[in-house]
C-alpha cells in the first residue's frame, strides 16, 4: 500500500523553488545529523528529495553540518545566515535570500513520506486568497494540527523575517500572525510524519507506512534484515577489485601473510645425494648383495661435513642420516643389520642390502623448476619450511590492510582500570585485535569512544585517515544511546545494518570516508560472543580477501546431536559445542549457556554448531553440520 495519494502534478512547477530543512541539531535522536540517517537503504534527504524533486523546479538544501555529504545530491546546499541555529526560520530565511523564483516551498528532511501534492495544493490556496503564506493542516483526535514547517510562501517576505530574527524571535506561528496566512487541510496525516528519536526511527524503519489506520499492518518481510549468505556477499562485492600493493619481506617474517604469485624452486631439493638411515655406504654394484661381504671401514661423512675421499674396491665409509653420499656410492645399508670383525672390518650379512638402499637422491623432494606455492595462499609454517627448503630467504606478500579497533559504550572499563558501578571490563577489543593480528593485519588500537554521536564521528573520522579497515563493537543496537548506524550514514554509507542470525544480529556494514581515503567499516555487536562470531563469518574473509588471499568456505563436518537443540526458523545460528568422534562418528554437544554474553562458551568449545536459517528445532540423533574453531580462529 503506498504511503500517500499519487495526485502527483504533470510536471515541477517552476515558478516554485523548495528548500529542504536539514540545518537542525537533532537533540532528540542523540545530535546526529537527522538528514543522513539511513531510512529503508538510503538517509532521509534522499527520500524527501525525490519527492519534492517533482514538484519544484528548483531545490535548495539548508544544512549546517557535512555539506559535503548534501553537496553530492547535486543541489546547492546554503548554512544558515543566522547563527545559533535558531531553528526552521533560520532555514526559511536561507530559502528566501537564495529564491530566484515567486514562490518558496519548505519542507523538513525527516519527513520521508511526503504528501506527492503538497506544492500544488498550498500554491493553488495561496493564490485563490492572495495569502503572504500557505501552511498545511493536519486532524488529529478531533484538534486541527498546524503543520508549520509544510509551507508556500511569496518570495518577498525575506526583510520581514530578517527583522523578526533579529530582534530575537523564533517562534513559527507568531511569524505567521504578523502575515496574511492561510491554513490548508489536509486528510492524509500520515505524510506529515516527521522521525525524530531513534526509537522512532527503529520502529518506521522496520514496518511498512501504513496509510489507513482502519486497515491491519501486512506482515511483510524487513528489508534491513539480510540472510547470512547475502550479507557474505555483499561485503565480498564492496571490497574494491583494484591489485593490493605487494613487498618483498623476510621468509621468517611472512607467517600468515599471503603469497603474491606463484613461486617455483630455484633449486633441487635435496642438492646431492644423502642418507636417509644412519649406516654405511658403498657402491653397492659392483657386489653380489647376496652372499655375506665384508668391507674396510675407512672414512666417515656425517651431516654438513662430507667425505672428501675416494673409496676403493672393497671398502665403505660410515655415513650418518642426512649426509652426502660420495659419488661413487649408490647403497647404505642400516648399522643395525651389521657385524663388526675388529675395529675396521664390517660384515654385511647375505640379503642385507639392496642397490639404491636408503638414498635419497637428487631433487627427489623438489625438482629445480617445480611449482611450490600459488598466489594467494596464506603461509603457515608448513609453507615457511617448505620455501626454505628452497632455499627462498624472502618472498613477495601482498601489503595486508590496516586495521582499526576500538569499543563503543560508556559501560566499558579499560582492563586496566577500576570498575565503577554498571561498569564492565572491555573485553571485545582484545578479542577483535588478536583475531585481526592473527590474519597479519597491522592493527591500531584506538581505545574505547563513549556514547556521544560527535565523538564516535571525530574517532571514525580519524580512523579512516589511518586505516583501511575499522572494527568497532558496541552501538548498532536499537537502543537510545546506538549511535552507530546514524553516524556511519554521515560518513559514508551503510550496506545493511541488520543480519538474521543469532548471536549477532545487530552488524552494520558500511564506508567511511575523508577527503582522501575511504575505508570499509564493520559495526559489530557489543556482546563477545556476537562479536567474535560475527568476525569469523563476516570481517575474516573480507580481510583475506583484501590481503589478496583465496577465499575458501571452512571444511564442515557432519555430526549427531547428543541432546535436543533449541533453534527457531527464520535466522542462521551459531552455537558453541564440543564435538567427539567414537566408533568413527562424530557426536556434538553444546557447551552449556549459549548466550551471546557467556564467552566462556567459546573458551569452553572446540566447534560452532551451524543451524541454518529453515532449521528447526534439532531432536537428539539429528544430524547437524559443526565447524571446527581451531579452523576458523
Amino acid at each position: 500500500m503506498n504511503a500517500t495519494p499519487k495526485n502527483m502534478p504533470t510536471a515541477p512547477d517552476k515558478d516554485v523553488t523548495a528548500i529542504v530543512l536539514a540545518g537542525g541539531q537533532g537533540k532528540r535522536m542523540g545530535s546526529v545529523d537527522k538528514g543522513l540517517q539511513p531510512f529503508k537503504g538510503k538517509p532521509f534527504i534522499a527520500h524527501v528529495l525525490e519527492k519534492i524533486a517533482c514538484q519544484a523546479g528548483t531545490i535548495l538544501i539548508s544544512a549546517n553540518r557535512h555539506l559535503t555529504q548534501y553537496q553530492a545530491y547535486g543541489y546547492p546546499v546554503y548554512p544558515d545566515t543566522v547563527a545559533g541555529f535558531p531553528g526552521p526560520l533560520a532555514g526559511f530565511l536561507t530559502g528566501l535570500t537564495h529564491c530566484q523564483t515567486p514562490y518558496l516551498a519548505t519542507a523538513p528532511c525527516d519527513t520521508p513520506f511526503l504528501h506527492d501534492a503538497l506544492i500544488k495544493k498550498l500554491k493553488t490556496a495561496l493564490i485563490e486568497t492572495d495569502a503572504d503564506i500557505a501552511v498545511a493542516t493536519t486532524m488529529e483526535a478531533g484538534t486541527t494540527k498546524l503543520q508549520s514547517v509544510f509551507t508556500v510562501m511569496k518570495s518577498h517576505l525575506a526583510p520581514s523575517l530578517a527583522a523578526y530574527l533579529k530582534a530575537g524571535n523564533h517562534k513559527l506561528g507568531l511569524w505567521f500572525d504578523t502575515l496574511k496566512t492561510v491554513t490548508v487541510p489536509f486528510a492524509e496525516k500520515e505524510a506529515f510524519i516527521n522521525i525524530n528519536t531513534l526509537a522512532e526511527l527503529n520502529a518506521y524503519q522496520l514496518e511498512p507506512a501504513n496509510t489507513n489506520p482502519s486497515e491491519p499492518m501486512m506482515d511483510t518481510p524487513k528489508p534491513d534484515r539480510l540472510s547470512v549468505t547475502e550479507a557474505q556477499e555483499r561485503i565480498l562485492a564492496a571490497i574494491p577489485p583494484t591489485p593490493r600493493q605487494t613487498e618483498n619481506i623476510p621468509l621468517l617474517q611472512a607467517q600468515n601473510r599471503i603469497l603474491a604469485k606463484d613461486l617455483a624452486s630455484p633449486i633441487d631439493v635435496p642438492t646431492f645425494n644423502s642418507a636417509a638411515m644412519d649406516g654405511f655406504a658403498f657402491e653397492g654394484k659392483t657386489y653380489d648383495l647376496s652372499q655375506d661381504l665384508q668391507l674396510k671401514v675407512v672414512g666417515h661423512s656425517y651431516a654438513g661435513h662430507p667425505f672428501t675421499g675416494q673409496l676403493k674396491a672393497g671398502e665403505c665409509i660410515e655415513i650418518m642420516t642426512g649426509a652426502m653420499v660420495p659419488g661413487n656410492c649408490d647403497t647404505v645399508v642400516q648399522q643395525e643389520d651389521v657385524q663388526f670383525i675388529g675395529d675396521k672390518l664390517l660384515n654385511i650379512p647375505a640379503g642385507s642390502a639392496t642397490v639404491q638402499d636408503n638414498i635419497r637422491t637428487i631433487g627427489e623432494n623438489i625438482q629445480q623448476g617445480a611449482p611450490l606455492l600459488k598466489a594467494g595462499t596464506r603461509l603457515k609454517p608448513t609453507h615457511l619450511g617448505l620455501l626454505a627448503s628452497a632455499g627462498m630467504a624472502t618472498v613477495p606478500v601482498y601489503t595486508p590492510p590496516t586495521v582499526a579497533v576500538f569499543s563503543t559504550g560508556d559501560e566499558l572499563c579499560p582492563m586496566d582500570g577500576t570498575l565503577a558501578d554498571g561498569q564492565i571490563y572491555d573485553s571485545n577489543r582484545a578479542i577483535l585485535m588478536g583475531l585481526a593480528k592473527d590474519l597479519g593485519c597491522p592493527v591500531l588500537d584506538l581505545g574505547i569512544v563513549s556514547d556521544n554521536p560527535e565523538k564516535l564521528e571525530a574517532v571514525l573520522t580519524e580512523a579512516a585517515k589511518q586505516a583501511d579497515v575499522i572494527i568497532t563493537s558496541g552501538g548498532v543496537s536499537v537502543g537510545a544511546a546506538d549511535y552507530m548506524k546514524q553516524v556511519m550514514a554521515q560518513l559514508g554509507g551503510i550496506g545493511f545494518w541488520s543480519v538474521k542470525m543469532r548471536p549477532g544480529r545487530p552488524m552494520a556494514f558500511g564506508k567511511v570516508k575523508t577527503e582522501n581515503r575511504e575505508a570499509l567499516l564493520f559495526g559489530l555487536p557489543g556482546n563477545p560472543v556476537a562479536a567474535t562470531v560475527s568476525f569469523l563469518f563476516f570481517v575474516k574473509n573480507a580481510l583475506l580477501k583484501m590481503m589478496g588471499a583465496q577465499i575458501e568456505p571452512p571444511q564442515a563436518i557432519a555430526a549427531l546431536a547428543k541432546a535436543p537443540i533449541r533453534k527457531k526458523t527464520g535466522r542462521t545460528e551459531f552455537q558453541r559445542g564440543i564435538v567427539n568422534l567414537a566408533d568413527g562418528q562424530f557426536t556434538v554437544s553444546l557447551t552449556g549457556s549459549q548466550g551471546s554474553g557467556v564467552i566462556q562458551s567459546l573458551t569452553d568449545a572446540n566447534c560452532i554448531i551451524y543451524l541454518p536459517e529453515d532449521q528447526g528445532m534439532v531432536k537428539a540423533g539429528d544430524r547437524v553440520t559443526v565447524y571446527m574453531l581451531d579452523e576458523l580462529l
